[in-house]
């Protein structure tokens, strides 16, 4: 209990060194694949780090620590935290294509010509 409450202690302060710092992020480069910005609220960012392209974990910075130009939700930062403009354009037109396909109506087919197959209901189903 006592190393899960100093490991805990440990990476907070940690994070308010980051901070502190100007660092957007207290991990070292080489192990983050791209950090994409989650959300913004009031000066502060959501940020959700990947490693080896699934979500890892979440950090909360001042906003003013990103590249003005990653200033908005759904900005990708490579691992050396530099506004990536291709992979942000190419995640936002497969987001956008994602969507479009959800949210097209379901076609259904028009009932074919001639008798209905009978079906068999079994015994008791609708008394």
């Amino acid at each position: 209990m006592r190393t899960i409450l100093a490991a805990s202690i440990a990476l907070v302060i940690a994070l308010v060194l980051s901070v502190a710092t100007g660092s957007t992020l207290a991990v070292e480069e080489h192990e983050v694949d791209r950090v994409v910005v989650d959300r913004l609220a009031d000066e502060r960012a959501v940020l959700l780090v990947e490693r080896r392209g699934e979500p890892d974990e979440q950090r909360v910075v001042d906003r003013s620590t990103l590249p003005e130009k990653a200033r908005y939700e759904g900005a990708v930062l490579d691992g050396t935290q530099t506004y990536d403009r291709t992979v942000t354009e190419y995640r936002e037109v497969t987001l956008s294509e994602r969507f479009d396909t959800l949210s097209d109506p379901i076609r259904v087919s028009p009932p074919r010509a001639g008798p209905r197959p009978r079906t068999a209901v079994a015994p008791g189903c609708f008394e």
